[in-house]
């Protein structure tokens, strides 16, 4: 066995041992505290304002209203796609 692969086995067994460890310690949370919780997790208001922007689906629909108000086109895109969840 390699000095890397003896590392790789040892950090891999080290992370295996925390989960199992992390795994018994987890505790039910209280029913009167499960709300307060719920609330703070949840999407606060303002807090992504896109969601907020009458995005256009198509660019079909972008170049058109675009045209009609003399406005330029944004576009968003990359490997995570849009963030308003459309495919």
């Amino acid at each position: 066995m390699s000095y890397c692969q003896f590392l790789f086995t040892l950090t891999l067994t080290a992370g295996l041992s925390a989960v199992a460890v992390r795994a018994e310690e987890r505790q039910a949370i209280a029913a009167d505290q499960f709300d307060k919780l719920h609330k703070m997790i949840r999407v606060q208001p303002d807090e992504q304002r896109f969601w907020q922007i009458p995005w256009k689906l198509t660019i079909t629909e972008a170049r058109e209203q675009a045209a009609k108000e003399g406005k330029p086109i944004f576009v968003w895109a990359g490997a995570g796609g849009a963030p308003i969840g459309v495919c």
